[in-house]
């Protein structure tokens, strides 16, 4: 009866799989003993509670275990019966159901209704349920529900502040879940996951690791059980936003467990490591690193202006996440790389790709740059890579401070997208100030970039090597790719009349791309400057012309 009136006003009628049926014909049977027979549906869940808390259940099913390896239950009350709750795998139809039980509902129900409150964990959730409801169920509108800000941090060492933290929050009228990694101590207040729950999750228990006194293992296992638990937090709707409060080893712990959420999800550390280098903590996410100025050592009167601001900082993160409009249609998206000495040409085709009904993510290349833009082609989400700015190469080979490692440029050969490679700005390799500069280059030629960063001009050896890791990645690439060269210049810089100037230079390089390349693999060579108009054109045309052949 229920299916057909859902079914009534649909073109193609749903047949329920076996496992919906039963979840529904369970759903009928809790729902017509709730209205009509709740005293005895109450008596006989409390008998059975009993029973299981004797060990005398009735238990027909011999796989279930024996009541001696089940916890005892607790006695339901009038309250408890009503929820009804389902474990379903992803796929499983739960929308479908969850529409379906609507009318059972409405149809042993006996008391007036003013509305029916439907939570999700998102607002994604919330327009397909919208687009979806059932026939005869009116809706009024929807509203979003800001997701709880969890608070992460070892509470033996630093329980007051995060009580304060917590309670800041909670005082903007938000929620806040506090999960407790400290191994040693006890906290100074109940945590909404206590410690033991992260260490089983990282494979142990908290009375094993205060035992065996390992800090290094101890690090390991919380670490590893933070993670787990902040997915799984995510996963269930259960995480709006994350904060951490520590020293180097808890933001250790901390940031890997944010790493392990999607961009997006407001992350904010507040930590003594904060001005350093912070590249090991951040990776290729975007956690906002917050210095704590003092020790996350007790509440004093600069530490309580830094925790309400952190409190602050990610209470305003999630509200405005959830404010934030819906984005507009999606659109393929194409990575490109960029400088500050390819800008005019990135830009240009920029433009130009996106008049042509595509979304251009641009990545700074300086090493965590291309890593995180080489993350998203790894994950699946990009459709094309221009990878104008391949500079991180030259940091690779001379040792420099922005290197993006011995894979950059293999994350779009190994997926099969569509690729353009140019050698851009492989005429420089970066340091920072100019004192920082070794020994062994000091009578090269060097350019101030700006206070903090000094240029090193590549030599010929040099380009040599830069030239045959392009070659390397454009021979393993699994899909399209060609090669654009710019013979007056790969730069900015080295262009005639500037300080980088050197066609020998680029010309190994330019030689031992094409030395090295398998036959068969596009490369051409332009009369101009990276940064000259037509050369970006030219990159779009040919990126472009391999997206419409695929």
């Amino acid at each position: 009866m229920h299916l057909a009136a859902i079914n009534a006003h649909r073109s193609r009628p749903i047949t329920l799989r076996y496992f919906q049926y039963l979840a529904a014909l369970y759903t009928e049977i809790v729902l017509d003993r709730l209205f009509n027979h709740k005293a005895q549906l109450l008596a006989d869940l409390n008998d059975f509670v009993r029973g299981r808390n004797a060990g005398s259940a009735d238990v027909r099913n011999a796989d279930v275990p024996s009541a001696s390896d089940v916890p005892s239950a607790s006695i339901f009350t009038d309250s408890d019966l009503t929820k009804l709750a389902y474990w379903m795998a992803t796929g499983s139809g739960k929308t479908l159901l969850l529409h379906l039980n609507y009318h059972p509902f409405l149809h042993y129900n006996r008391e007036p209704l003013d509305n029916i409150l439907l939570i999700t964990p998102n607002e994604g959730l919330s327009e397909q349920n919208s687009e979806q409801q059932p026939d005869g169920i009116a809706q009024k509108g929807a509203c979003n529900v800001t997701l709880p800000i969890v608070l992460v941090g070892a509470l033996d060492t630093k329980g007051e502040e995060f009580r304060f933290v917590r309670d800041l929050i909670r005082a903007r009228g938000l929620e806040a879940l506090v999960v407790d990694f400290g191994v040693m101590g006890d906290p100074p207040f109940p945590p909404d996951v206590p410690a033991d729950v992260v260490a089983q999750a990282g494979g142990s228990s908290l009375a094993e690791l205060r035992a065996s006194k390992d800090k290094t293992r101890a690090m390991q296992v919380m670490s590893d059980g933070l993670a787990a638990v902040v997915a799984d937090l995510h996963a269930s709707g259960r995480l709006g936003g994350i904060l951490g409060m520590a020293g180097s080893g808890g933001t250790a712990i901390a940031t890997a467990a944010m790493r392990r959420l999607p961009v997006g999800v407001p992350k904010v550390m507040v930590s003594t490591v904060a001005a350093g280098d912070v590249a090991a903590y951040v990776g290729t996410t975007d956690i906002t690193m917050m210095p704590s100025v003092v020790d996350v050592a007790g509440i004093n009167s600069i530490s309580r202006a830094i925790y309400a601001n952190a409190a602050g900082a990610i209470a305003g993160m999630v509200t405005m996440r959830e404010a934030l409009p819906p984005a507009a249609e999606s659109k393929p998206l194409i990575t490109a790389s960029m400088f500050g000495n390819t800008t005019p040409c990135v830009t240009r085709a920029q433009k130009a790709l996106e008049a042509q009904g595509y979304e251009v993510l641009v990545f700074h290349a300086t090493g965590t740059g291309d890593r995180t833009m080489e993350s998203l082609i790894a994950s699946g989400f990009i459709a094309a890579c221009l990878d104008i700015t391949t500079t991180e190469l030259a940091d690779l080979v001379c040792g420099g401070v922005m290197s993006a490692g011995p894979d950059r440029l293999m994350a779009a050969a190994r997926a099969g997208i569509p690729a353009v490679l140019v050698p851009g700005c492989v005429d420089m390799c970066n340091f920072w100030g100019m004192d920082t500069v070794p020994e062994k280059y000091r009578a090269r030629t060097l350019y101030q970039w700006n206070p903090n960063v000094t240029l090193l001009r590549t030599n010929v050896e040099e380009n040599i090597r830069m030239g045959e890791l392009i070659a390397r990645a454009a021979n393993e690439s699994k899909g399209p790719v060609a090669i654009l060269l710019p013979l007056k210049g790969v730069s900015q810089l080295d262009s005639p009349g500037n300080p980088f100037w050197d066609p020998e230079a680029d010309a190994a390089c330019f030689n031992a791309i094409k030395a090295n390349l398998k036959p068969g693999i596009p490369v051409i060579e332009m009369d101009a400057n990276i940064n000259d108009p037509e050369f970006a054109d030219k990159a779009v045309e040919i990126l472009l012309g391999m997206l419409r052949q695929g």
